[in-house]
Parts: structure tokens; sequence; C-alpha cells
């Protein structure tokens, strides 16, 4: 199988400065994660083997201090089986003291840590603790940077039996899952939320022996959403329909959209019930704003820092875990298809460069004549934000956030003027992080010889790691 280099001499090197394509140094002390008490946990582990050997595992861990000064348990995972670190060197409970100033910047590795444990939950890995769902995610990341491991040689531990044996069949799925989900990234996510709406404008429905028009709505966020909900809720109340609802799938009330994990990150879906009594004869739009807190990936190569003390030792990945909060706005639309045109409004129109590529998934904020913020909107699949507006004057529009595979306009900020009767525009473009693509791939160890002609793409080298 080819592996994308996370580190050629991984498996032979234990100075992390010779991982250059696997990190980058933080731009300011500010963002290195620092100094770092790695510990021994204590609880050993033997569920899984691979290449014929079973594979022991013990629960490895930093406490990471946020900027509220909260604290929270983290796992640290080391980068070679074969060397001892931590838990070889201190008793349980006992910690050694790392620096870590390396940033991780390959997708694969960033990957697979957010989509193991603990930035999904044991209910969603269908763990029964921490201590399996940190041997499964171990196992996964290992199974990518060893580049004499594949994840279709990693087996149950042959030797156990009854209730062992049923968590390990656990813990290898969980693993499989992990690895497969991760390495499909091909880039490091952001936290963005984005909306997407089933029709254009609401249609008619029966609920409850009721009669109304609703909306479809789906909200994503491409990172996990901390404990799974985005809340959601008019952004003006007094100027929506009366009787107008927001419900889930369902048709229960709902202040909150419950997500789950998808192959596009983590998405929900509600709907915008409009009594069909109360909005007859009538177009209009309801903007709803939404917000969570969700995941920022940053993953650190940490380094023994008292190597006097116990010599070389394990490198280790510490991920910190960190929530940002964000949040989004949208339109829903109501009245006689098709809609007609906006009579005074903003549309904001977003291209790739040089071309009339839409792109969807790019976010602006909107800043009104008083300088208050209207809210942030994500293009659609045609690229595209229409924003109804009442109040007439200079807006102006910032690119907060790129759309996919794309850099941030040259020029961010717009300035346009809205009027009565008209709708303004205002169009960006987005340069491609590029076409290159660089990718090396590490000698496999084979038992006896090549066996076939080695060649550029597939070369051969024996060596013993193990």
């Amino acid at each position: 199988m080819k592996k994308r280099i996370v580190s050629l001499l991984l498996v032979l090197v234990t100075v992390l400065g010779m991982f250059p394509t696997a990190a980058f140094a933080a731009a300011t002390e500010e963002e290195a994660l620092g100094e770092v008490d790695i510990y021994n946990g204590g609880t050993e582990m033997s569920y899984l083997s691979i290449n014929g050997r079973i594979r022991e595992q013990i629960y490895t861990y930093y406490n990471y201090v946020n900027a509220n000064g909260q604290v929270k348990e983290i796992p640290a995972y080391c980068v070679n089986p074969n060397i001892k670190g931590v838990p070889q060197t201190v008793e349980e409970g006992e910690s050694i003291e790392y620096l870590a100033e390396e940033i991780a910047s390959d997708p694969k590795i960033m990957g697979i840590v957010a989509n193991g444990y603990p930035k999904r939950g044991l209910s969603e890995l269908k763990l029964e603790n921490k201590y399996h769902a940190y041997y499964a995610t171990k196992m996964a990341l290992w199974c990518y940077i060893l580049p004499h491991w594949d994840i279709a040689n990693l087996k149950v531990n042959p030797n156990l039996t009854g209730l062992e044996l049923e968590r390990a069949q656990a813990i290898l799925r969980a693993a499989k899952e992990i690895y497969q989900r991760g390495t499909a990234w091909t880039t490091t996510l952001s936290p963005k939320l984005t909306s997407s709406v089933d029709r254009e404008v609401a249609y008619p429905v029966t609920v409850d022996g009721k009669q109304y028009k609703q909306q479809v709505f789906t909200v994503t966020s491409e990172t996990w959403v901390c404990d799974y909900d985005i809340a959601v809720s008019f952004t003006n109340p007094d100027e929506v329909p009366a009787g107008t609802r927001i419900v889930d799938m369902d048709n229960k009330d709902i202040t909150a959209i419950t997500t789950t994990g998808t192959s596009q990150g983590y998405s929900g879906k509600f709907k915008v019930l409009y009594p069909a009594d109360v909005i007859a004869g009538q177009t209009g739009s309801v903007q709803l704003s939404f917000g969570a807190d969700v995941y920022e990936y940053a993953i650190y190569y940490a380094v023994c820092a008292e190597k006097d003390k116990y010599g070389e030792l394990q490198n280790y990945m510490c991920d910190t875990d960190p929530t940002t909060p964000i949040r989004l706005s949208a339109y829903s639309s109501y009245g006689e298809e098709p809609m007609p045109e906006m009579e005074t409004g903003l549309r904001i129109i977003k291209y790739a460069a040089g071309t009339t590529t839409p792109l969807s998934g790019a976010m602006f904020e909107v800043i009104s004549p008083s300088g208050d913020s209207i809210g942030t909107f994500a293009t659609n699949s045609s690229g595209m934000i229409a924003i109804p507006l009442t109040i007439i004057g200079n807006y102006t529009v910032i690119e907060r956030e790129p759309p996919a595979y794309h850099l941030l306009s040259e020029e961010t900020t717009q300035n346009v003027t809205v009027t009565y009767g008209n709708v303004a525009e205002v169009v960006f473009e987005n340069e491609p992080y590029g076409t290159l693509q660089v990718e090396k791939y590490p000698y496999r160890r084979l038992q006896r010889g090549c066996g076939s002609t080695p060649t550029a793409q597939t070369p051969c080298r024996n060596y013993q790691t193990e």
C-alpha cells in the first residue's frame, strides 16, 4: 500500500527536528503548546495484533489547560512502538516533562486524530471506556505512520475469549473505521458552519392535521460539534409571521439541532413551518441564526525535555482539543413560486478566479451602515448569498473564510451602497491552492527481497524494524 510519508525516518529516529514534512514551528510562542507533563496512565491492554505480534498499549496522557484555565485530560499518542516512552520509564501516575512546539501539518494524521478519541465520543465509537478508545485510535495512527504496518493486517489478539474477545472485536472495528475516515482527509479541516435548503421557497405540507408551508434546512460543521448541538433561533422574532415554528424532522419544536457524523463532517436537519393561513398572499423572508462551539484542530509533536535524566525517549503527538465559537445566518423564504426578485437587497457572488465557476461554502460577514453585524453567511451551490434589506446605505462585506481548496480573495473587504428598489452586487474571486501535489513513499520491509523489479514508484530495500 502506498502511503504518504509522515516521515521516512519515523521508525529510525527520535529527534523531532528531523520531521520537516510532518510539522511546522508555531508562528508565535503563544501558539506553541510549550511545556507539558506526559503521564503514565497505568492501564495496560493487549487487544490487537499485527504482523503476527500482539501489541501491548499503556494509556498515556497529559493535562491540557485552555484559555479559561480549565483542565482536560487528553491522550498523548507516541509515534513509534519500538522505542520506550513515558510508561516504560516512570511509574503509574508519574510524568516526564516534554516540549511541544512543532505543529503537525499532515492532513491524514489530523484526520485520524480528529476521527478518534476524544474528538469522537465513546458512544459514537461504540466503545466502553477511554482506554479502549485510546487503544483503537493509537493503532489506527500507527497503521498510517509506520510503513510496514498495513491496516488490513490488524487483527484481534488470538488468545482472547469471551467478553475480552468481544471488546477486542469492538476495538478492531473502531480502529479500522478511524483509519478509513482519517486517511480520507486531503486537507486539514477548519471551523465552519454552512447551511443548505431543500427548496427555494416554502411549500405546502400537513402537520398534525394543520396546513403549513415548510422548508427543510441542513446545517453542517466541518469539524466536531461540542455536545453535537447547534443552537437555532429566529434572528428577529418580532418580524416573524405569527405561529411560525422551528421544528425537528419529527415536527417537535426545538432550539437546537442535533448533529450526527457524516462524510462531510457533522450535520443536522430541521424545518421552518409557516401557518398557511397566516402567510396566504404574502411574500417574505425570515432570518435564522445558528451558533455552536466546534473544534479547531491542532496537534503538536512533543519531544522529551528531560533527556539528561531519562535519555532518548519516545516522541508524542499531543492534541490540544480546543473549542471555538462559530456563528452563521441564513434566510428562509415564503410566498408563491417562483420567488420574485428582491426589491431592495444585497447579492454576494463568489467565483473561482478568472472564471464564472461558482464556489460554495465561502463565509462572508455583512456590516450594516450603522456598524452592526447583520450576520455571517455562506455561499450556496450557486456561489451566491442573497440578503433582503430594508435599510439603505453603505454596507461592508468581509470574506471571513474561503471555500474549500481555495485561498482568501486578494481583496477580502468590499464596500457597496444599497439604494431603495435596487439589488446591489459584489463579486469576490478565489485562487485555488494549486494543482501540484508532491508525494513521497517510505521503503517497505520485505521478508525475502523485492520479489519484483524495483521502480521509482515501488522502491525496494530490506530492513528490519521490529
